[in-house]
């Protein structure tokens, strides 16, 4: 992936790590989100040594996050009408 790509290129230009967010598609065509870390080990005279990372799927927490979101919204809204209803019945 590119993006992925030029992360990793900019760390190693500007020798320090990232922790980033990437969407990602996996051989079957499926669409995961993963967080991604890197680490950038230095040697003695500051030339990059390795990269040290771990990636983490997080497509599923991402999901619930969505979904909890959308639930607080139609929450939300569902409260705001029953307040108009409620005001509008006072009149």
């Amino acid at each position: 992936d590119a993006t992925f790509r030029a992360a990793v290129e900019n760390s190693l230009f500007d020798k320090v790590g990232f922790q980033k967010t990437f969407t990602i598609k996996t051989k079957d065509k499926k669409e995961k989100i993963v967080s991604t870390r890197v680490k950038i080990i230095l040697s003695s005279t500051g030339s990059v040594v390795k990269l040290i990372g771990v990636t983490h799927d997080i497509t599923e927490q991402v999901i619930l996050n969505r979904r909890e979101e959308e639930l607080k919204d139609n929450l939300s809204k569902y409260i705001a009408s029953i307040h108009e209803k409620e005001r509008m019945c006072r009149r």
